[in-house]
């Protein structure tokens, strides 16, 4: 009796394939879409929010329990307050070299050297460690700046 697939796992031409992030190997549904940034979701929320209390004069508590967890998430773990930062910080790495998935990362993670950042998502291995410190620097001075 054959397995059912897991979420990570799709059939392909009749044989199992595994999601794989350190390939860069994900399903057809994530091929044409952005990945964003902790502080990115930061900013479409604040939008959605500003929005919604806009609409309705219920105050916060009229927001849900899951969006309001999300926000103090993003609040806690999005490390570039500044809208301009933030910007800026799609510019530093040039998309002929980094994937998306793999710039999300970085910025999400908030690595500060290369064998960091290699440790933590294995398809920058094929990124030459001086080049890649030297990104990591300038995405660090985005950081002191916001």
């Amino acid at each position: 009796m054959a397995s059912v697939p897991t979420e990570n796992e799709r059939i392909n031409r009749g044989q199992l394939e595994e999601d794989d992030a350190s390939k860069l190997k994900f399903g057809e549904e994530f091929q044409n879409t952005q990945c964003l940034f902790i502080a990115e979701v930061k900013v479409l929320m604040e939008v959605q929010k500003h929005n919604r209390l806009s609409e309705n004069d219920m105050g916060e508590s009229s927001l849900s329990e899951v969006f309001q967890k999300t926000m103090n998430y993003c609040n806690q773990f999005g490390k570039y307050q500044n809208h301009e930062a933030v910007k800026e910080m799609r510019k530093i790495f040039p998309v002929n070299e980094f994937k998306q998935f793999e710039v999300a990362q970085l910025v999400n993670l908030s690595c500060e050297t290369a064998e960091e950042a290699k440790a933590l998502i294995p398809s920058l291995s094929r990124i030459q460690d001086d080049r890649l410190q030297e990104l990591l620097e300038e995405m660090h001075s985005l950081k002191v700046y916001s």
